[in-house]
């Protein structure tokens, strides 16, 4: 299945839309997951063997639905795609001992809803031990990172650089 976007143009160079492909290392491991679906690849480096590894998700859909022209007079089919569940990369946070994967859905400005925003945590060997929802009000743009326990997120704070930290807590079962 194909989730690439291409649209006309005026011009002679068309804009094509390809999902985004994250790679991580992890130890002697690599991680390979891609933006349309809740899966990853962990290849392991030295055998080069692989195993497809797939989540999941009890808040967000597991894959993108292509619902919409993959070929537009515009960017149409862009807006489309955005209104669905993006999966990013995995990120390795030493003193929690977990990967945090920030998990998204965009909506355009003239709509009513906000962003929804998932953080997902998995442990060292990848097995899904959480996930929740940010509140509404919580808009990701720009960079952020994880370290100490914690995602940390630039914010502009009337004109100020500060940052939004959220420190999640896990309830032992």
């Amino acid at each position: 299945m194909s989730y690439e976007i291409k649209t006309k143009t005026s011009s002679d160079y068309p804009y094509t839309y390809v999902e985004p492909v994250f790679l991580t290392q992890a130890g002697d491991n690599l991680l390979v997951s891609a933006a349309p679906v809740n899966e990853v690849y962990r290849v392991d480096l030295e055998s080069r063997e692989f195993d497809l590894i797939s989540f999941n998700s009890k808040l967000t859909s597991n894959k993108v639905k292509i619902t919409y022209p993959t070929v537009n007079p515009q960017y149409e089919g862009l807006y489309e795609r955005w209104k669905q569940v993006s999966f990013y990369g995995f990120h390795w946070d030493e003193q929690s001992q977990l990967f945090w994967r920030k998990t998204n859905q965009t909506f355009v400005e003239s709509e009513t809803r906000p962003n929804k925003v998932h953080l997902t945590f998995f442990d060292k060997n990848l097995n899904q031990v959480g996930e929740f929802e940010l509140p509404d009000d919580w808009k990701i743009q720009g960079p952020q990172f994880v370290i100490q326990g914690m995602y940390w997120q630039y914010i502009n704070l009337n004109d100020e650089m500060a940052f939004a930290r959220l420190k999640p807590k896990f309830n032992e079962k």
